[in-house]
């Protein structure tokens, strides 16, 4: 699944990839989406 929604990501708990102007800066595989500060 591939989602903007913060809610959905932090419900499944799933495999979360990160990009930053086409560069991947993260890769969890039990990760969230939170704002960094």
């Amino acid at each position: 699944m591939a989602t903007h929604a913060k809610s959905i990501v932090n419900a499944m708990r799933k495999r979360v990839l990160q990009f930053r102007k086409g560069v991947l800066i993260k890769d969890e595989q039990e990760g969230g989406y939170f704002d960094e500060p």
